[in-house]
């Protein structure tokens, strides 16, 4: 009787053993009804790249260089008073003709950029009171 009982355990246990990868196998996964709404009414399958990124440089800040300081003198014969501009994006030489006074600067936005980081990028253009028309400074 014992060996009766211990016989239908071992058989139990390989019918379970045998039908478990069949049972797993049936749990896939499919994510396409994610991105259609009908997946037959399109053969055109979306294009979607999901990252996430668990690196240690993404619990920190990366510094690229110091805070602009504007009451920062910088050595060299540039006027503290004047605005050097560049059409090429290159910083311009302090002997540079391309130079105006700060006090006639009446761009606020420019203003602001200038005090915050030091630097703006943009189309610049000039009051020509001979002709009485703004003209692009390069």
């Amino acid at each position: 009787m014992i060996a009766r009982h211990s016989s239908l355990r071992q058989r139990s246990a390989l019918v379970a053993a045998a039908l478990l990868p069949l049972l797993m196998s049936s749990a896939r996964a499919d994510d396409a009804e994610l991105f259609l709404s009908d997946p037959d009414a399109s053969t055109v399958r979306a294009n979607v790249l999901f990252i996430i990124d668990t690196s240690p440089s993404m619990d920190s800040l990366v510094l690229t260089q110091a805070t602009f300081d504007s009451g920062q003198t910088f050595p060299g014969c540039y006027d503290s008073d004047a605005l050097y501009y560049s059409s090429t994006g290159a910083q311009p030489a302090c002997d540079n003709p391309n130079v105006f006074p700060k006090a006639v600067n009446r761009c606020a936005a420019s203003r602001q950029q200038l005090d915050k980081v030091g630097y703006y990028a943009d189309r610049l253009l000039g009051w020509d009171a001979g002709n009485l028309r703004w003209n692009t400074l390069t």
